[in-house]
């Protein structure tokens, strides 16, 4: 049996229509997250495996946070996992046709979730409906997965398949980098979030000099983290250097109130080889400095969230053979590259899963109003993740 390309194409292409009308049926299922609904979508999951006679599973962590498994091939190794998640971000405003209708208009389909992620979603759908028919060739195995609740930290999704160990695979290829698959990426920057709270005096807004200002020591302790590098100036080559951002800022009772309290939470994006302990040393010897220039003042610090930074060789056989199918499909070599930002690789790698993200669609249109997604797109996309699987498992 011929796997040629131009073959896998053309089978493709005489599912365009199939495509269209998946991602129309998925994004007519609101799955906004809060609170998720991840089962409404589901079901058209489960209903178009069953109806091409694909094995799948499902999984909830909670009532209605559904995730479904479709199992192509042997049933043995190696295995490569494809997972999409179900879940969207509210519509939100300004839109210019109706949000979760499906509409289309001049070759793109309309509505939340076009990019992140039901059109990869549906993409993937019609991969399997073509490696079902060549399945006999498989030597491996094809998952592929519509998750929960990606949108809110996993934990009714990867996170909890990851941790029940209903996951298993070779490799994982995740498509939610939308960069109209000019892109994989195979590092991500960690997340750390480290709440600090400025303990002061209260006093009258008349008499400041009675207490102790926690905002203005919480103002201090910014300004001297500024420009702060955690680690020093290490870079890594994909990953450049970290950052930090300041994203929440909270003290105070009343305008006439000097503040005995000022909370803030600093979202640091940190490097492979460097700890969320040791940023967290770190800072603390910054708030110590304020301390001892602010007498009465005191700190208290301690993480509030920690996804470590997850790095790959860009020579991993899965993250070559995924690049070697987008080239043979879009004619150009993709870029190899790390992010700041997070997807479930994270989770994935914790497992012991190698992932690398990549993906369709315009990344700017991700969580806008009037997302959308070429169908054409969705059809190169799923002609990849069919030339890819393949070449993994062929």
């Amino acid at each position: 049996m011929r796997f040629d390309t131009q073959t896998i194409m053309r089978e493709m292409e005489k599912r365009r229509g199939l495509a269209a009308e998946l991602l129309k049926r998925l994004i007519r299922e609101d799955t906004a997250n809060p609170p998720g609904n991840e089962h409404r979508a589901g079901r058209i999951v489960e209903e178009f495996f069953a109806s091409r006679d694909i094995s799948y599973e499902t999984h909830s962590k909670e009532s209605g946070r559904t995730n479904v498994i479709g199992r192509v091939g042997s049933g043995g190794a190696p295995r490569v996992f494809v997972p999409c998640h179900l879940d969207t971000v509210p519509p939100g405003d300004g839109w210019t046709v109706p949000p979760l209708e499906g509409i289309e208009r001049g070759g793109y389909i309309y509505g939340r979730g076009a990019v992140d992620n039901k059109g990869a979603l549906a993409g993937t759908l019609c991969a399997c409906d073509y490696l079902k028919s060549v399945e006999s060739s498989l030597k491996g195995t094809f998952l592929a997965a519509g998750v929960a609740d990606e949108e809110c930290g996993s934990g009714a999704g990867l996170e909890f398949l990851t941790a029940s160990k209903l996951v298993n695979a070779d490799m994982a290829w995740v498509p939610d980098m939308s960069n109209g698959l000019s892109v994989i990426s195979v590092a991500e920057k960690g997340l750390l979030d480290i709440e600090v709270a400025a303990h002061g005096k209260q006093a009258h807004g008349s008499r400041p000099e009675l207490g102790v200002n926690a905002a203005l020591a919480m103002a201090d302790l910014m300004m001297r983290t500024e420009g702060w590098l955690p680690g020093g100036a290490q870079e890594h080559p994909l990953l450049k250097k970290p950052s930090v951002c300041v994203g929440m800022v909270q003290g105070g009772i009343a305008s006439n109130v000097v503040p005995a309290l000022a909370r803030a939470v600093f979202n640091i994006r940190y490097l492979p080889g460097q700890t969320a302990d040791g940023i967290l040393a770190e800072m603390s010897r910054a708030a110590r400095a304020v301390e001892a220039a602010r007498p009465g003042v005191s700190f208290s610090l301690k993480i509030t969230q920690d996804l470590p930074p997850i790095s790959m060789d860009p020579s991993h056989r899965g993250v070559e053979i995924l690049a070697g199918a987008i080239s043979a499909v879009t004619g150009r070599r993709p870029a190899i590259i790390g992010v700041g930002g997070t997807t479930v690789c994270k989770q994935l790698v914790r497992a012991g899963i190698p992932a690398a993200a990549f993906g369709p669609g315009e990344e700017a249109l991700a969580h806008m109003a009037d997302e959308r997604i070429e169908i054409g797109e969705m059809v190169r996309y799923a002609a990849v993740v069919a030339r890819a699987a393949l070449d993994f498992l062929a």
